[in-house]
């Protein structure tokens, strides 16, 4: 699981949706959501847990990520964890 203060230097790159995680697991993620009937957006930052077929909902925390099991939106850029060197 990844802490939610784990410094950028040690984090990919950013995904697109398209491209999903090799490995279950929770993972740093964003998404486009709209704010309302006039199509405003805002982007939503957070930790989603992918159980290798689809993501959770957004959560604040990794955590809690990990503790839910509710499915969210599949439309989800996200960043793990690097490879140690």
């Amino acid at each position: 699981m990844i802490p939610s203060t784990t410094p950028a230097r040690e984090m990919t790159e950013w995904f697109p949706a398209d491209v999903k995680p090799v490995h279950v697991g929770v993972y740093q993620a964003c998404m486009e959501v709209i704010e309302d009937r006039l199509g405003a957006t805002s982007i939503e930052y957070g930790f989603a847990k992918w159980d290798g077929q689809r993501w959770g909902k957004i959560f604040a925390t990794a955590s809690a990520a990990d503790w839910w099991e509710t499915q969210g939106s599949q439309r989800k850029a996200w960043r793990g964890l690097k490879e140690p060197t």
